[in-house]
């Protein structure tokens, strides 16, 4: 498990995440949209199969078959879900 941070434009709110950085990015983004529909208590607007999660340094897309551990995100890293 890492600690990262995630911005997500759509609430204009940023957030810190425990998560499992082995786990596949398509459930770290549904895990991820489960907890901010809880927290703010409202629904994210789209489609969860089209949400993506970013890296903003060095700013790529991660795939959503692939794990944080692949592209060497480690704790502290910022992300953002659009």
């Amino acid at each position: 498990m890492i600690i990262v941070n995630i911005k997500v434009p759509a609430l204009e709110k940023e957030y810190n995440f425990s998560v499992d950085e082995t786990a596949p990015v398509a459930d770290l983004i549904e895990e991820i949209a489960e907890l901010i529909v809880q927290k703010e208590g409202v629904e994210l607007s789209g489609d969860l199969s089209e949400m993506v999660l970013c890296s903003r340094d060095p700013g790529f897309q991660c795939a959503r078959e692939s794990s944080l551990n692949d592209y060497g995100i480690y704790g502290g890293a910022e992300l953002i879900l659009v």
